[in-house]
């Protein structure tokens, strides 16, 4: 018996001590993690002095110390783990309940420091009974690490509840480890309850559920990739059965310590405890099946309910994870999961319309192939649903269907209710569900009730994605729209001025000094067409900038060099600014071609360099027919509003996008019939 209890105990330390190290080494580091080290290292050493303490009976009071402290630290290790432990840790989650318990566990501690061995038990004769009497500090100390260890439980129950179906999958394992854990120590302080005695012949016991819980969550962990972060409200951390079971646990073990006084010395009392917590354990795993789970819900309605679905809970749980989908696929998914879990199925698919070839396919499944699957809108299995919203269930009527790979999902996974989606009168898509998990439930009237509510719910839900959808795509045209416009009308100002320098050719070209000017105004002309087409992803009102100190004075020059048919004269000093060139060339292209315009090409245009305070300027003056007032007050940088004949009505527009993105402004004075004053300020740099 003892080798038993050494082999036993050291396994248990070993692993409790082996796997969080290992997690440690290999993940990253996170809270559950390093809590999870806490709680498994303060298990262990309580595993560790109390096989020292019964290894060496006469050193008991010396290795029960160090027990006591490790003891005191369980409860706020555990329900600390029990809180983050794949969770998003928020405090608002966290009910003021459960905090005030984190407070309480830092009393057990101070106990330990204020308490010695000889006033928290006695044993005249450990090493023939192994058994500590408590006495009345000692007493309420078990009493309440016993209290505050349900606590993770019930948290951990709680996680399990609020996991979707593929994250419950991950962490079931770990979950139902832990748990194991926390039953077995709370099977070994319930003596204490029941007794006023600490039975240390039961260390076994609990050495056996460290082993076997820290196994379960290292095969979570380490071969499920346990990454999961679950969102769980206030609302479902207080839905539990844990107090319940806990309850009638308790009673239980009271009975069996009663029936155990008969069974003789310690090996059998120490074998039935065992087997009664291999029987919990089963049990735990018994009640964490969703199958056994839909049974009781279904005998439970049955037998003691009026109505089968509460159906404001129903709904208001169907539409809040429905909202929560921020995509397409999500809000697929939720549709799914809400469906199996609402009415206990197995796995489910679900079916668009496509319209282009008006056949439905499969989009989205759960615990099904996904394949490629198409279904004629002709298809006789949707025939009774194409015009009304009638819910199918096939295992209690005849079906045909044209695509042979639907009648064989059907009968392979067991597909027994189809639920249309209808809008405007036109079936847009449906839903199988399959695999009941009772199979002997039947469905009637009030499933099918509140199918087709869920249905309405996701027909529009689909509706406003796809319309989502469509306004994403019609705004991305629109987008392409104004960038075409924009190209138009930059390609508009170099033909133009590729123009100009064409009907001078007629009368200059034979003058060496033209031929140079114009070869060298073809080739600036050329590079801005192809930086222009470089650069056509540019949407308007998100210039991309590439920035670099810039004469702005050589800027205006160049591009009154390549208008030069009416006089364009430049003064000023060389001031350098922080600008893109080729976008700062775009500006006075535009302000220079509009002041020609402005004098039908006669001129003359002043262009002005000039400096105020932090700001360099460039002032373009003409005395042309000036703008009128109304048009300067609510139309001048408008995009597609003009009053010139053939324009386009975005230059000033885009003139403004641009000194904007260089955190610059645009002044305008005008005066209809004298002329325009146009002053682009951007902030200085330094003069040249």
């Amino acid at each position: 018996m003892q080798m038993l209890q050494t082999i036993l105990s050291i396994s248990a330390i070993l692993a409790a001590v082996g796997l969080p190290l290992y997690l440690l080494a290999r993940c990253k580091l996170s809270p559950d993690v390093v809590l999870l080290f806490i709680a498994l290292t303060c298990t262990a050493c309580l595993e560790l002095f109390d096989l020292l303490a019964l290894r060496n009976p006469e050193e008991m009071p010396y290795w029960r110390r160090p027990a006591m402290f490790a003891e005191a630290l369980l409860p706020i290790s555990w329900l600390g783990f029990s809180l983050v432990f794949a969770r998003k840790v928020k405090l608002n989650n966290i009910s003021y309940f459960q905090i005030i318990a984190l407070a309480v566990t830092f009393a057990f501690p101070a106990a330990t420091f204020l308490y010695s061995n000889e006033t928290f038990y006695f044993s005249p004769d450990f090493a023939e009974e192994q058994i500590l009497f408590l006495t009345g500090p000692a007493f309420l100390f078990y009493v309440g690490v016993l209290v505050i260890l349900i606590l993770p439980l019930i948290n951990l129950e709680a996680t399990l509840l609020g996991s979707a179906r593929e994250e419950r999958w991950k962490v079931k394992l770990a979950l139902t480890g832990a748990g194991v854990i926390l039953v077995g120590l709370l099977f070994y302080y319930s003596q204490g309850l029941l007794y006023r005695t600490i039975n240390m012949q039961l260390v076994p016991v609990r050495s056996l559920a460290l082993l076997l819980g820290t196994g379960l969550i290292g095969y979570s962990m380490i071969q499920r990739n346990n990454d999961v972060h679950i969102n769980l409200s206030r609302q479902m951390a207080l839905k539990s059965v844990v107090l319940l079971t806990v309850g009638l646990y308790l009673l239980g073990l009271g009975l069996l310590g009663e029936g155990m006084k008969y069974f003789g010395q310690d090996f059998p009392k120490v074998l039935l405890a065992i087997i009664s917590l291999l029987s919990g354990v089963l049990l735990l795993v018994v009640l964490m099946s969703a199958s056994f789970k839909r049974k009781i819900q279904v005998f439970l309605v049955k037998h003691f309910y009026e109505n089968k679905y509460d159906y404001r809970v129903e709904w208001q749980k169907f539409t809040t994870h429905l909202s929560r989908a921020k995509n397409r696929d999500q809000l697929l998914t939720a549709v799914l999961g809400e469906y199996c879990d609402t009415f206990g199925m197995g796995c489910a698919a679900l079916y668009l319309r496509d319209y282009e070839t008006n056949a439905f396919r499969r989009q989205s499944v759960m615990s099904m192939d996904r394949g490629n699957e198409v279904i004629a809108q002709d298809d006789p299995l949707l025939s009774p649903m194409q015009n009304s919203t009638w819910v199918r269930d096939l295992s209690s009527e005849p079906w045909e269907t044209h695509a042979p790979s639907l009648a064989q999902d059907i009968r392979k996974h067991g597909i027994i209710l189809l639920a249309p989606f209808i809008l405007a009168d036109r079936l847009e898509g449906f839903i199988a569900l399959g695999k009941p998990l009772d199979k002997n439930e039947s469905y009637g009237f009030e499933d099918y009730d509140l199918i087709k509510a869920m249905s309405r719910q996701v027909a529009l839900a689909l509706l406003n994605f796809r319309l989502a959808e469509q306004l994403a795509q019609a705004r991305e045209m629109e987008a392409v729209g104004k960038v075409s416009t924009f190209v138009a009308h930059d390609l508009k100002n170099l033909v133009y001025t590729l123009s100009l320098m064409l009907d001078n050719a007629k009368d200059y070209m034979d003058d060496p000094d033209f031929q140079k000017d114009m070869l060298q105004s073809l080739g600036n002309s050329i590079n801005r067409m192809k930086m222009l087409i470089t650069r056509l992803k540019t949407l308007p009102g998100t210039t991309s900038l590439r920035l670099q100190m810039v004469d702005i004075r050589k800027v205006v020059e160049e591009t009154a060099a390549m208008v030069n048919t009416a006089p364009i004269s430049v003064s000023g000093q060389s001031l350098r600014v922080e600008a893109d060139p080729e976008e700062l060339h775009k500006v006075m292209l535009n302000l220079l071609l509009n002041a020609l315009d402005a004098t039908e090409k006669k001129g003359p245009v002043h262009v002005d360099i000039i400096r105020h305070g932090k700001e360099a300027g460039i002032r373009v003056q003409d005395k042309g027919c000036g703008i009128a007032p109304e048009f300067l007050r609510d139309g001048l940088f408008t995009p597609f509003r003009t009053t010139k004949p053939g324009g386009l009505g975005i230059g000033l527009y885009q003139c403004k996008q641009i000194i904007t993105a260089h955190c610059g402004r645009v002044e305008v004075q005008s005066i209809q019939g004298q002329g325009s004053t146009f002053t682009v300020w951007l902030p200085f740099h330094q003069e040249v």
